[in-house]
């Protein structure tokens, strides 16, 4: 869910004319790029974090987008709290919030409560090698792989000091592996490689190397699909499958359908959704494969405005409302929505006030809280959709609000004091 501040709402409708779709299609598409306030129309990454947020990486600069205005964060020499690198290749979110990023010389690490960013250090000095892939355990340790044969633990508990772990050493191989894509599944770590797949434990560094029937050379995306599955997108080959039960790797049948077999359009990405569709993602192209089997395509002659399906794309999320974010390589960010209205505005109603403004906010899986000069508010997530009138949890002017843990929010006011669900407050010795 995204909130948004009232003060843009002009703005959002600019967005709106943006979005096209016709009465024959079933999907609005609206592009964002840099006459919005996209800091590049190349984009790497697009993940959002618990509050709502869209985070958009891209060869220069990163951006946080609240469904109205953008948020730029470069590197500043002068500052060394800034991010470390412009180019920004991926990111995840660790348990606690902070949000990870792989850049062009390195790893860093962005907490939204500082809104900063923390250097990554090694035992051997600092690391600026370029930063492939990232992604975080169900203990929320970070892992990420560079351009070397190791796999990184990134501690943030220890002075953000991380730690390499040399895959050849465990595996006996010499053998450089190139382009690696890393996620955690099914309690082991996978790491998708030019020379097959590394299923790597955690618990006691211990690790297997799964080869593939056929030679990766530039491998470009491991993702999570249907129990015990994942699929493995390499730019020179079709699509692949790894059973992580029986650990085999099989050709993904279902993409036989695809009417662009062109072995010259390489694979970059693929994406299952919350209806078990499968979105597939070349240099150029964009398909559909339904969860029945059946092929979607988004061009002129299915009715659309343009032939989406020509788009050069690079990577593909989908966000809590169901909406589908295409990178691409030169238009910037593509929002797919089958509604038009793919941002909810959501102001504050409460005592007397109608559609406040909010200048501070912050939303989780059961709350929603916000707060101005009028103080601060909060309902629960489940019910913003059927009203917009929210609780007032103190009366004073509020500046700020942030979450602690779990359940648990500090509210700045006069005073600073914890804000817990079910409601109770007390206040904080600074």
């Amino acid at each position: 869910m995204t909130i948004c501040i009232k003060k843009y709402f002009l703005l959002l409708w600019a967005l709106f004319a943006i979005c096209s779709n016709t009465a024959a299609t079933p999907y609005a598409f609206m592009s964002i790029s840099t006459a919005e306030g996209l800091s590049h129309k190349t984009v790497n990454c697009v993940p959002q974090d618990r509050q709502g947020f869209i985070w958009i990486g891209t060869s220069d600069g990163l951006n946080r987008f609240d469904g109205y205005s953008f948020k730029k964060y470069f590197k500043n020499v002068q500052d060394s709290l800034s991010l470390k690198n412009n180019n920004v290749n991926a990111m995840t979110e660790d348990l606690a919030g902070n949000l990870w990023l792989c850049t062009g010389r390195g790893f860093c690490c962005y907490s939204p409560i500082y809104e900063s960013f923390s250097k990554i250090h090694f035992k051997e000095g600092e690391n600026n090698k370029l930063a492939e892939d990232i992604c975080v355990d169900n203990s929320g340790r970070v892992w990420g792989v560079e351009n070397s044969n190791t796999i990184i633990n990134l501690n943030s508990e220890k002075n953000y000091l991380a730690k390499h772990i040399k895959l050849d050493s465990i595996l006996g191989c010499k053998e450089p592996l190139f382009n690696k894509r890393i996620t955690y599944a099914d309690g082991f770590l996978w790491v998708f490689s030019s020379l097959g797949v590394i299923r790597f434990n955690p618990s006691n560094t211990t690790a297997v190397l799964i080869k593939a029937p056929i030679e990766f050379t530039s491998p470009r995306s491991i993702r999570k699909g249907n129990t015990g599955e994942l699929f493995l997108v390499d730019w020179n080959q079709k699509i692949y499958t790894l059973n992580t039960k029986t650990l085999v790797i099989e050709l993904f049948k279902a993409q036989e359908i695809l009417k662009n077999s062109d072995p010259s359009v390489g694979n970059t990405d693929v994406l299952k959704d919350k209806d078990g569709a499968l979105w597939i993602l070349k240099f150029p192209g964009l398909n559909k494969i339904s969860a029945s089997g059946e092929l979607e395509e988004f061009n002129i002659t299915s009715g659309y405005d343009k032939d989406y399906d020509k788009l050069v794309l690079f990577n593909a999320m989908q966000d809590y409302d169901g909406n589908i974010w295409l990178g691409t390589q030169d238009e910037g960010v593509i929002v797919i929505s089958k509604s038009n209205n793919i941002f909810k505005h959501i102001s504050i109603n409460t005592q007397g006030f109608k559609d406040l403004y909010a200048s501070s906010f912050v939303v989780d899986d059961n709350e929603v809280l916000m707060c101005n000069n009028f103080g601060a508010f909060h309902k629960k997530s489940s019910e913003i959709a059927s009203s917009t009138s929210f609780s007032r949890i103190t009366s004073n002017v509020t500046s700020m609000l942030a979450q602690y843990k779990k359940n648990e929010y500090v509210v700045f006011e006069k005073t600073m004091f914890s804000y817990t669900t079910p409601k109770q407050t007390k206040n904080l010795a600074l």
